[in-house]
């Protein structure tokens, strides 16, 4: 069942599209729409993160623009990330602040080259390098085995 190859399908069917007006998710409901709506991807690693409170660079990169690409404000984004990886002993507000909140605003445009980053699509996803221990990030027809996947 894993997609071993994934190298003939044509992934541009699947670009994301920005959700307007009503379409948009709001904050509060994303706990109902990662369990209801979400692609397999964006549920694993959103799953992580409420387990974990916590996820590595790629993982942030990936669930944090497709978030942004289904609605979230900056201001609601900059929220659920603090409002998780706070509940870490090890991460209090201002190191959120320093370590990690410079990376949500630049993948909105507010920081650095100011470039609007859109959500990955899934051939982007697919080629990202593969998950390394505590890692969630990447496509998981590809990374998971078939026993995975069916749960």
């Amino acid at each position: 069942m894993a997609l071993s190859n994934h190298n003939a399908i044509d992934f541009n069917l699947f670009e994301p599209k920005a959700p307007t007006g009503e379409d948009k998710i709001r904050l509060s409901d994303l706990d109902y729409y990662s369990r209801k709506h979400m692609p397999p991807c964006m549920k694993t690693l959103y799953t992580a993160l409420k387990n974990q409170h916590h996820l590595k660079h790629y993982g942030r990169l990936q669930l944090g623009l497709f978030l942004k690409g289904v609605g979230l404000t900056l201001d609601e984004s900059l929220r659920f990330w603090k409002s998780e990886f706070t509940r870490k002993s090890d991460i209090d507000a201002d190191k959120f602040e320093k370590q990690y909140a410079y990376n949500i605003r630049h993948s909105y445009g507010q920081e650095g080259k100011r470039n609007d980053y859109k959500p990955w699509n899934c051939a982007k996803t697919i080629n990202l390098t593969q998950p390394g221990p505590g890692e969630y990030h990447g496509c998981p027809f590809k990374t998971f085995n078939d026993d995975t996947l069916v749960q």
